[in-house]
């Protein structure tokens, strides 16, 4: 699959999701004029094969080009593709588990299922969730790192991250992500090192000594 299809995808499966599941596509979202959160049991049916498609479908060869430098304006796009994708593995997730749920309580899929919790209960919810979310973000990097391949939102973007003939482990892993968590946080000082930096880089690409690098496609 090429980068311009993957991107025409993406996109296109993000503005459909939006106007057929304007209400209760996801986990937390709150209908018009109501109090009450719903959970799509369609839309579950439609997010697996995408994801799937996404994950499983063979891409176009690439090949990385160390000597060209990777312009901040990919690694932007590319970051707010990989959020798209994995808050979408988040509440496909959650959204399973519910339906599940669902299904042991009333013997049955509802269309429709309604969530309301409160008090310790929401605190508990809250806290899986959150524990869930980081375990996703952290696994989806780890497993592309580890296969040498770019995330979805690197391929459409034509880069991938280096390792520089290092050893990809967990807590090397886990320090990229913390400390690009940092630069997020004072992303103006961070934006302003990498615009100085000659080839682009942020100050956790040479902490971790691992590096965005340009991949040759056909269509770039």
């Amino acid at each position: 699959m090429s980068r311009l299809i993957t991107f025409i995808l993406v996109i296109g499966y993000f503005f459909t999701i939006t106007e057929i599941f304007p209400c209760g596509y996801g986990h937390s979202q709150e209908c018009t004029n109501t109090d009450q959160q719903y959970i799509s049991q369609i839309s579950v049916f439609f997010d697996i094969p995408f994801l799937l498609l996404l994950f499983l479908y063979p891409r176009k060869k690439y090949t990385p080009v160390t000597e060209e430098p990777v312009n901040i304006w990919r690694r932007f796009v590319a970051y707010h593709i990989d959020l798209f994708i994995i808050i979408l593995i988040t509440l496909s997730g959650l959204k399973i588990i519910s339906l599940l749920k669902e299904l042991l309580q009333i013997g049955g899929f509802p269309v429709r299922s309604v969530t309301e919790s409160s008090g310790l209960i929401s605190i508990l919810v809250i806290l899986a969730i959150t524990i869930y979310l980081m375990f996703i973000i952290f696994y989806y990097h780890y497993k592309h790192l580890m296969l040498n391949k770019p995330t979805v939102g690197q391929y459409i973007s034509g880069y991938m991250i280096d390792g520089n003939d290092q050893k990809w482990t967990i807590s090397r892993v886990l320090a990229r992500l913390f400390l690009s968590a940092i630069a997020m946080g004072i992303w103006p000082i961070a934006l302003y090192a990498a615009f100085k930096n000659k080839k682009k880089h942020f100050w956790f690409d040479r902490d971790t000594n691992s590096f965005p690098v340009r991949i040759s496609h056909p269509e770039t």
